[in-house]
């Protein structure tokens, strides 16, 4: 039996192709980054919870952008779903992940104990590999948002389909 993927599906699924792409190409940019001038350009923003601006602004909003940019057609067609806000976040966590991830692979190395992300929430051991805990997090939002969208549409708590705007 051969299965195949509705055009929506499909949109689904391209997004967060181009996603982990994005992610890998943006590790790379930032490799390549003056951190004193990245940080001297947000230095009038205020730092929250340790996290400077550059993190808590700026990549946040150019990652939500990205994750929910190949889902406009969607929108277009339908509306605002519960399908397109779940593959979007679903996205958005997916990104986060991969280009911190890819960060430091593309430098060589993996996360130590000192590295800022194997703070954040903590990190366990997987084998040799520190595993910074927000992975997991995120890892789990991701694939339960993934399935949810990848579903009949519907929400979990079974609120309506669209969430008109």
């Amino acid at each position: 039996m051969i299965y195949r993927l509705d055009s929506d599906r499909k949109l689904l699924v391209l997004s967060s192709l181009i996603s982990i792409a994005f992610s890998i190409m943006y590790a790379q940019v930032e490799i390549w980054l003056d951190w004193r001038k990245v940080f001297q350009a947000f230095s009038s923003l205020p730092d929250l919870k340790g996290f400077p601006a550059y993190n808590w602004l700026f990549t946040n909003a150019l990652f939500l952008l990205v994750a929910f940019s190949p889902l406009i057609p969607l929108v277009a067609r339908e509306g605002v779903s519960w399908k397109v806000v779940a593959m979007g976040f679903g996205n958005f966590f997916l990104i986060c992940v991969v280009e911190d991830a890819f960060y430091f692979l593309l430098q060589g190395r993996w996360i130590t104990p000192e590295d800022n992300t194997a703070k954040v929430l903590g990190s366990f051991m997987v084998g040799d590999l520190l595993i910074p805990a927000w992975y997991a997090v995120y890892i789990v939002l991701a694939l339960y948002l993934y399935s949810e969208a990848l579903s009949s549409g519907r929400p979990a708590g079974g609120m309506g389909y669209r969430l008109r705007i």
